[in-house]
């Protein structure tokens, strides 16, 4: 079930954000250069950092009736964005995370793969979508970026 979940929220990211790399798994290199091609755009040296990387951060279960369980899955959600002042990079950044947010809005069962993106029960009780947690500056290998560092909440019925 996770996996189909998994690849129902790179799919909204995707359709909101279509020239960014979508990872649905956290990747990891052995070398800061070779992490950071893995964020970019295309496969030229010069080329932007700008990718998508989700995760599971918890699991909870909860009985939710005689016979059902809630599960609730919180994903981490990562915008990396190469920093380019002169493009007003931060400022589009934003823009991409709003659109985001606005899918996720409008498709809080992603297509059918969970109850909702509106837990009514657990930790994330009432929040809806896509959360920005955190806007801020990371060093990916050579390249200086931003990164929004979001949270989404899943429920399903087991």
């Amino acid at each position: 079930m996770s996996q189909t979940i998994r690849s129902a929220i790179a799919a909204v990211i995707a359709a909101a954000d279509p020239t960014a790399k979508v990872h649905d798994y956290e990747r990891w290199t052995n070398t800061p250069e070779e992490y950071a091609k893995l964020f970019k755009e295309k496969e030229h040296e010069k080329a932007p950092v700008h990718a998508w990387i989700l995760a599971p951060q918890s699991v909870e279960e909860l009985p939710f009736s005689h016979t059902s369980v809630a599960q609730v899955i919180t994903w981490t959600i990562r915008l990396v964005r190469s920093v380019e002042d002169g493009k007003a990079s931060e400022k589009s950044g934003f823009e991409l995370v709003t659109a985001v947010q606005a899918l996720f809005r409008s498709n809080p069962t992603l297509s059918g793969a969970v109850y909702s993106t509106r837990p009514i029960v657990g930790r994330a009780k009432g929040q809806f979508g896509l959360q920005v947690e955190r806007w801020a500056f990371i060093q990916l290998g050579p390249v200086l970026c931003h990164v929004a560092e979001c949270r989404l909440s899943t429920q399903v019925f087991v």
